[in-house]
């Protein structure tokens, strides 16, 4: 009996989740012309594009949630980042917000970075995690994390955190880590 709970809880979560990621999308489509026309004109190279005509053919990719660390804990935080995809690749990232059960476009950029986690491969799914540790400016990647500070999640260091960790000799060949691991980055 307790494991068909658990298979249920499962997919519940895996609901809800996929059911978030679809209202994210539905509620800024509508925004994506009109935000994407904010870049400067003349810096559309410095933001992904060749030319602003590129931004009526842009598609939106999965949102990915950001989460930190506060208080020895994870944080899940009220912020998504959802690729901005032109013929295939991410060009740059939408910050994405809730405000008053609407989730709208708060800020746009990341170019480097949302080229960098196209590239990027774990067990061939999508990635659903931006791991930001705001201390210390870095980046990890994750499909998973979970609230059991000893549970190790398969995760990928950016190149923020590559640099950072070469710095400090740390743990770089390592792939995954528990929360107790980014505790003693984070210090």
């Amino acid at each position: 009996m307790k494991k068909y709970y658990y298979i249920l809880l499962l997919l519940a979560f895996k609901i809800s989740a996929q059911s978030v990621n679809e209202t994210i999308i539905n509620n800024i489509k509508s925004q994506v012309t009109i935000c994407l026309t904010k870049i400067p004109i003349g810096s559309e190279k410095s933001f992904g594009f060749d030319s602003r005509n590129d931004f009526n053919n842009c598609k939106l990719g999965d949102p990915i949630k950001v989460i930190t660390i506060s208080d020895n804990k994870w944080l899940e935080l009220n912020e998504w980042r959802v690729p901005v995809i032109l013929n295939g690749n991410y060009k740059l990232f939408f910050t994405v917000q809730k405000n008053n059960d609407t989730f709208e476009i708060v800020d746009l950029g990341g170019s480097d970075l949302a080229q960098e986690i196209q590239t990027i491969n774990i067990n061939s799914k999508p990635i659903k995690y931006l791991i930001r540790l705001f201390k210390i400016n870095i980046d990890f990647v994750s499909q998973e994390y979970a609230t059991n500070p000893e549970k190790e999640l398969i995760t990928v260091p950016l190149k923020s955190a590559k640099k950072y960790l070469k710095t400090k000799d740390i743990f770089i060949k390592k792939s995954t880590y528990s929360l107790r691991n980014f505790l003693d980055i984070n210090k």
